[in-house]
Formats: C-alpha cells, structure tokens, sequence
C-alpha cells in the first residue's frame, strides 16, 4: 500500500513569506517618505523654519539695527491716538502732531532691541497653521514713530490691533510678512510700555 506522507505545506510557507515581505515594506515607506521630505524641504528653501515659541529667523540685534528706518533713527516712540472717522497718525505740514497724540512712550536701548525682535524675526509662515486673514477694515489707533538726530519725525508705522494690519509712510521700510503670532507679541509689548488705548480692547 502507497505510504501516505505529508506534502509539505507550501502554501502555509507562501503565506508566512508575504507576511514578513509586506512587514518589511511597511517599515521601509514610511523611511523613504522621510528621507524624500527632508530632502525637498533643504532644496525648496520657502518655507521659514519654525524655531522655538513661532520665531522663524534669528536675525541679531546688530543686524537688525541695520534696516531701515532703524538704521537712520536717534530715538524711537511708540503711539496711541484717537481714531474718529477713519483718521490716521495725526499730521500737520507733513509733520506728526504731537499733542493729539493720546500716549507717548520713548523706547529704551533694550526695549528696541525686543521690538526689532518681534518685527523681524517672526514673519509670516507659508504653511503655518496659525494664521489670520486681515480684515479689509482699518481704524488704526497706534504707531512706531522714527526721531533723526535732529528731533523730526521722518518716518512712522501704522498699526490697527483690531484689524490685524500696519501701514507705513514710505515704501522704504519693508516689514516682513506679519501674521497673527506677530501682531500678539507687539501688542503685549505696546501694553508692557504703558500704551493702553488701542491695545486693551476697551476702547
């Protein structure tokens, strides 16, 4: 009578072989995708880095201070003033007015330094997820006055808190894209200097 063995279970085997074979590719695309990311990320170069609390470049104090208007200004203020029918930063001959300025704080060496910090090294992110549309509003209250040495105002920025947005008085001055991390940051420095109206959101 024929023996009767076993046949070797092959089908079992081809199993077990795909198994361990799509195990195996499981963990290598997952690697792959990576590697691949990595690599566009160095040779596209458009999307900031995002270091540590939202900053995006580390530019230094020195080379801050090398941009324009701050490169040419000998004292630097910080402003608030009533807006009533959509006024901006009041002015009289080309000249800011002083006295219908609500609040005036002149910014020491330090606070310069935090204020450049904010502007320049914490731009827009073309992928962040924190972002906000400005609004087509703009009833600015407060303003970043630039002083020569000669005691004239001969440049200013603009800021509305409430819409998100800045204006500026020349083309000159270049002002990274400010997105919504920005314009938190400098309105807690405008409130720790003491400017209130505009800022406080009790206007």
């Amino acid at each position: 009578m024929p023996s009767l063995r076993q046949a070797p279970d092959v089908s079992g085997n081809c199993i077990r072989h795909s198994i361990n074979l799509m195990a195996k590719n499981l963990l290598i695309v997952p690697v792959l995708f990576l590697s691949l990311f990595a690599n566009a990320q160095k040779k596209g170069g458009k999307t900031p880095r995002i270091y540590s609390h939202g900053r995006t470049s580390n530019k230094s104090f020195t080379s801050r201070l090398k941009i324009y208007p701050f490169n040419r200004a000998a004292q630097i203020k910080i402003v608030s003033f009533p807006n009533t029918n959509d006024e901006h930063i009041p002015l009289e001959k080309d000249t800011v007015n002083y006295s219908r300025l609500s609040e005036i704080a002149t910014l020491t060496f330090s606070q310069i330094d935090t204020l450049t910090d904010i502007l320049y090294n914490f731009e827009y992110p073309s992928s962040g997820s924190n972002q906000r549309i400005a609004s087509m509003c703009y009833n600015p209250r407060n303003g970043i006055l630039f002083i020569d040495n000669n005691g004239k105002t001969f440049e200013y920025i603009e800021v509305c808190f409430e819409c998100n947005r800045t204006e500026s008085s020349s083309p000159k001055i270049e002002l990274y894209r400010m997105w919504e991390l920005t314009f938190d940051k400098l309105k807690s420095f405008f409130l720790k200097v003491g400017i209130r109206y505009g800022t406080s959101g009790k206007e």
